[in-house]
């Protein structure tokens, strides 16, 4: 069955509606981001476990960890009809792959202006991403 769907986004123009009219055409497994296929299924939850770990591990104080995490949750979406559960706690849905929870998360950083040390050896452990630390303009 076909669906003429600029008739049907002309008729219902909200955003929430069209956000999840093109869920629906893609597949359930892909990354809300960029709409390629994950291959390695962790969630958001478990990837922010790892991010917790490395800024404890970097020094920063209490608030700036807190601010951080804060700011990383708020920049990615939890939003997905994927009912494949993560590989390492089996509770969440999976929603991003690797590349864009981190390339989200390197954003993040940068407009939080964290020092480019920091962000250095956020690469190394993280490299999910292919960004040099000179491409700030993301």
């Amino acid at each position: 069955m076909l669906i003429n769907f600029s008739k049907v986004v002309q008729k219902n123009t909200t955003p929430i509606f069209i956000k999840y009219l093109f869920l629906l055409i893609m597949n359930y497994n892909d990354c809300a981001m960029c709409m390629q296929p994950i291959n390695n299924p962790i969630c958001c939850q478990c990837y922010l476990k790892q991010i917790n770990s490395w800024i404890e591990d970097t020094g920063f104080n209490k608030i700036d960890k807190t601010t951080i995490v804060k700011e990383i949750k708020k920049s990615i979406s939890q939003e997905t009809l994927s009912e494949e559960k993560c590989v390492i706690c089996s509770k969440e849905s999976i929603v991003l792959c690797s590349h864009c929870f981190f390339s989200k998360t390197y954003q993040t950083l940068l407009r939080l202006n964290i020092p480019e040390n920091f962000i250095q050896v956020f690469f190394t452990i993280f490299s999910y991403i292919e960004i040099s630390v000179e491409e700030k303009t993301c």
